[in-house]
C-alpha cells in the first residue's frame, strides 16, 4: 500500500509540507506570530517556562524532535539570547533552517523584519515539492482518545485497532500514549514482560505524582465525563484504550518527545490531561497523522499534522459534526462490522495523507503545548 507525500532529505515523508517559524523562548512569540500574519507560515510559540535539569532536557529534546518531523518542510527558528534556538538551528539536518537572534536586529521590530524576509524565501522553496508515491511503511501514525464514553470503548478504539494492524502489517508504525490509560489492563496483553513492568514503572510514577497533589489515578477515573457516557469502571475505559494499537504486542515504552526507533507498536509517556501537550509528543516521536477517538466531541487539532476525529456516538456526530471527520457507530448498530468500519477509516486516513483537509485543520485550531516534569521555580 503507498500514500503520496513529501519525501524529505533524510527519507522520512510528511503528508503536509508546512513551513513552520518557532519560538523556542517566550519573548521571541510576539515576534512569530507578527511573522505569521505576514508571510504564509505556522507559527508555533513556547509558553511554557524551561525549568531545570531533566525539566529542561525534556523540553530541549522535544521541541527539537517535533522541528524535525516530516510535516514541517523547512523552519525559522527565532531567539532572545538564550542559545536555546540556535543549538536547535545547529542539530536539525533533515530540512532547510533559518535561524535570527531577535536582538542582533534591535529587537522585536527589526528582527521580524529579517524574519519575514527569510520566511518568504522558505516558502518560495517549499512550494516547488510535489507529493510522491511512498511506501506504507514510512508511516507513524498517533493515537489519542478523550472524552471517552462507551462507544469509544465498543467501537471507535477498536476500529482504530484495525487500522493499526494494517498499517503495522505493511512495515509501518502505531504510537500510542498516555500509559496512565492502559492501569489494570496490561496483563492481557501479548507484550513482552520486560515492556509490561517499564510501563508499569511510568504508570507508577504517575500514581505518586498524582498523589502528591492529593488525587491518583484511580481515583480520578472514570471521569465524570466518562461515566455520563456509560462507562463505569477504570478497567472499562483501559480495555477500549488498549484496544487503539491493535493486537500487536508493544515493542517498547517511549519517554515523552522521544523519536520512535523502528517500525511495529510503541507507548509514549504523554499526559492524560492535556490533549494538545499529548499530541505535541506524538508528533515529536516522528508521527504524521493523529487518529482522535471520542464520545463527548473535541475541536483540538495541532500546528502540523491532520487530526482525524472518530467517534462511535451518533448524538456527537449529530451534534459536532463541524469537528468530527469519521463516525463508526454502524458497529454498535450491528450494521457494520469493526473490520469493515476500520477499513473505511484506513481509507479515509489514505485520502487525508494525501492531502484531504480535517476538520481541525479547515477551522484552524492549532493547538500546542509541552508536558511538565517539575514545578515552576
Amino acid at each position: 500500500m503507498e500514500f503520496r507525500g513529501y519525501l524529505n532529505a533524510d527519507g522520512s515523508v510528511g503528508c503536509r509540507n508546512h513551513v513552520v517559524v518557532l519560538a523556542p523562548v517566550q519573548q521571541a512569540s510576539i515576534a512569530a506570530a507578527k511573522v505569521a500574519s505576514l508571510v504564509d507560515v505556522v507559527p508555533v510559540t513556547m509558553t511554557n517556562t524551561y525549568g531545570m535539569g531533566e525539566d529542561r532536557a525534556q523540553l530541549e529534546r522535544t521541541l527539537l524532535n517535533f522541528a524535525e518531523n516530516p510535516n514541517i518542510a523547512s523552519i525559522l527558528i527565532l531567539d532572545w539570547k538564550r542559545d536555546v534556538g540556535r543549538r536547535m538551528a545547529e542539530k536539525i539536518t533533515n530540512k532547510p533552517v533559518e535561524f535570527v537572534d531577535l536582538p542582533d536586529f534591535g529587537g522585536t521590530i527589526g528582527g521580524v523584519a529579517r524574519s519575514v524576509e527569510l520566511a518568504q524565501k522558505l516558502v518560495d522553496k517549499a512550494s516547488m515539492r510535489q507529493r510522491q508515491s511512498v511506501p506504507l511503511s514510512k508511516l507513524i501514525t498517533g493515537t489519542h482518545c478523550s472524552g471517552t464514553d462507551a462507544s469509544t470503548s465498543l467501537c471507535a478504539n477498536p476500529v482504530v485497532g484495525v487500522v493499526s494492524d494494517k498499517v503495522i502489517a505493511d512495515g509501518g508504525t502505531s504510537l500510542q500514549g498516555e500509559p496512565s490509560g492502559l492501569f489494570g489492563v496490561l496483563c492481557l496483553d501479548k507484550t513482552s514482560n520486560k515492556v509490561k513492568n517499564k510501563v508499569n514503572q511510568i504508570i507508577d510514577r504517575m500514581e505518586k505524582d498524582a498523589q502528591r497533589i492529593g488525587s491518583s489515578i484511580e481515583k480520578g477515573n472514570p471521569t465524570k465525563t466518562n461515566i455520563l457516557g456509560g462507562i463505569t469502571t477504570m478497567i472499562e475505559k483501559s480495555l477500549g484504550s488498549i484496544s487503539k494499537g491493535g493486537t500487536s504486542p508493544l515493542l517498547g515504552a517511549l519517554n515523552y518527545g522521544e523519536k520512535v526507533p523502528g517500525p511495529g507498536n510503541w507507548i509514549m509517556e504523554t499526559p492524560g490531561l492535556d490533549g494538545a501537550a499529548h499530541h505535541t509528543g506524538l508528533l515529536a516521536g516522528g508521527a504524521q497523522v493523529i487518529l482522535f477517538t471520542t464520545g463527548a466531541g473535541h475541536p483540538i487539532g495541532s500546528p502540523i499534522a491532520p487530526t482525524i476525529k472518530i467517534t462511535g456516538n451518533p448524538k456527537t456526530w449529530a451534534d459536532f459534526r463541524s469537528h468530527t471527520d469519521f463516525e463508526c457507530f454502524s458497529v454498535i448498530e450491528g450494521k457494520e462490522s469493526k473490520e469493515e468500519a476500520g477499513q473505511r477509516l484506513f481509507d479515509f486516513m489514505i485520502e487525508v495523507l494525501n492531502g484531504k483537509l480535517t476538520c481541525a485543520e479547515i477551522l484552524g485550531h492549532r493547538e500546542f503545548s509541552l508536558a511538565r516534569i517539575g514545578s515552576t521555580l
